[in-house]
């Protein structure tokens, strides 16, 4: 899914909050991760955890400013998920004291998850939804989650996902049903 294709992709250059982020022509550039955007880049990256992921169970709390990660040790001998809002972090940890595996199919999301959701429902009951605070230099763009390209206004398959200002994807190229480009009038670009 091209939501997450970062998330694997990070790379730690140096200590506290600098991270490195490859642009889009592949090269890693720490620059595109200053203290102040990584927050609000990682928190975009974790919210999709929730709505299009392996957390997805957590969107039975009916919140769009939680964000978290599910993980899982090989074997499933250890299995967490942590998650946060702009005012509270909880993370879950399931497993053994022994070196012994948790059983097969238990994951962050099947043995954490619902922990996690239970103790967040009573957390955040009547709390005001609280984001990560997004910086200047953060832009919201729609993009093809197919391609991971700008997506066209043609196209109906668009979401929505964050940006460095200044690193943003090319803009697709989008075919429409009838194979048709319709950026294009005949065999002349409209732009």
């Amino acid at each position: 899914m091209a939501t997450n294709r970062y998330s694997s992709r990070l790379e730690k250059v140096a200590c506290g909050a600098f991270c490195a982020l490859p642009s889009l022509d592949g090269t890693l550039r720490a620059d595109l991760w200053s203290s102040k955007r990584a927050p609000a880049r990682l928190s975009d990256m974790m919210a999709d955890v929730i709505k299009h992921g392996t957390g997805m169970a957590a969107r039975v709390l009916n919140r769009d400013d939680i964000a978290g990660k599910t993980g899982t040790t090989n074997d499933q001998h250890d299995a967490w998920f942590n998650g946060f809002n702009g005012d509270l972090v909880t993370t879950v940890w399931t497993g053994f004291d022994q070196d012994r595996s948790l059983g097969s199919g238990e994951e962050g999301a099947h043995a954490a998850l619902p922990i996690w959701v239970y103790f967040m429902h009573d957390a955040l009951a009547g709390a005001p939804r609280h984001g990560v605070p997004v910086p200047d230099g953060i832009v919201t763009v729609r993009i093809s989650p197919d391609s991971g390209l700008l997506a066209s206004a043609e196209n109906p398959n668009g979401i929505m996902e964050k940006f460095i200002e200044g690193n943003l994807p090319k803009t697709e190229i989008y075919e429409g049903p009838s194979g048709q480009n319709p950026m294009t009038d005949g065999d002349k670009p409209l732009f």
